[in-house]
């Protein structure tokens, strides 16, 4: 599997330094930099969100989980905003992969319970 991904990823690379080629012009570059501070800081704000509710539940063993989730799919609008496409299917792949494995410990840990 982990093969398989890593083929993916270098078989896209040439094309996105195909793309990183076209420069934006210096409105796209500001409307991209505030939009990147826009994302980083709705990140934040969920991960924040995760602690005060996990704590509130008295689940914090799942904070750590939960923010490997939020950080992983923050890049999906990043590779967006910086027109990385071709990264968009890759990413999903493991964004997916990520949270199933991470879900089936949840799930196992709780039957442990």
């Amino acid at each position: 599997m982990a093969i398989a991904l890593g083929g993916t990823a270098v078989g896209l690379a040439p094309r996105a330094r195909a793309n990183s080629a076209d420069q934006p012009s210096p409105a796209e570059r500001a409307q991209r930099y505030k939009r990147f501070h826009v994302i980083n800081g709705v990140q934040w704000l969920c991960i924040v969100a995760l602690i005060v509710s996990l704590n509130l539940l008295q689940r914090p063993e799942g904070i750590t989980d939960g923010i490997i989730v939020i950080v992983g799919l923050h890049f999906l609008p990043l590779a967006r905003l910086f027109n990385s496409h071709s990264h968009l299917h890759s990413l999903s792949i493991v964004i997916r992969i990520i949270t199933c494995f991470y879900w089936e410990q949840l799930v196992a840990r709780e039957a442990l319970e």
